[in-house]
């Protein structure tokens, strides 16, 4: 993956993701959760259902507080409608099946029209329980312009997609 002008707290959890996915042993080493205390209430964790449907599993205040709500079960692509859902449900689908993660941007609105840019990384994690999708929902420096609304509605304005390792058979 890429890294383009992304937040500081993205590129900290994309760090994690590769050094946890290097080496699972070494989980304890490297930056701390201390050493990023707004990041820790923006983190959520998705499963996926035995129905085929990404849920939350737990997510962090600060998300609950922007979307106005517990989102403990629900539906992650619940977030978006029409052709942003199809788009988030690809690539949630594209960061499974690769196996590495991705990043999507999307503009947060109130019901009364305000808006918020948001950057959601997805890594994808592997363990004993299944597939899980570690996740981050940041907003890019535009909180107060919801002037204390909740978020209802995104839409999507970028993606950026998992790289695939998967190595193509080819002639010697």
């Amino acid at each position: 993956m890429q890294d383009r002008m992304i937040h500081p707290n993205t590129r900290v959890l994309l760090e994690a993701w590769r050094r946890m996915s290097i080496n699972p042993d070494e989980r304890a080493s490297g930056p701390q959760a201390s050493d990023y205390p707004n990041l820790i209430d923006r983190l959520f964790v998705l499963r996926l259902t035995p129905e085929g449907t990404w849920v939350f599993s737990n997510s962090g205040g600060a998300l609950n507080r922007l979307l106005g709500r517990e989102v403990e079960d629900h539906d992650f692509l619940s977030l978006w409608s029409g052709t942003d859902r199809l788009i988030m449900s690809a690539l949630v689908e594209a960061t499974a099946s690769a196996s590495e993660p991705s990043i999507v941007r999307t503009a947060g609105e109130s019901l009364h029209g305000y808006r918020c840019d948001i950057e959601i990384p997805l890594a994808p994690l592997k363990g004993r329980s299944g597939l899980r999708m570690l996740g981050l929902y940041q907003s890019l420096g535009g909180e107060a312009m919801l002037r204390e609304r909740t978020i209802w509605k995104h839409s999507i304005t970028s993606v950026q997609m998992p790289v695939s390792r998967v190595r193509e058979p080819h002639i010697k």
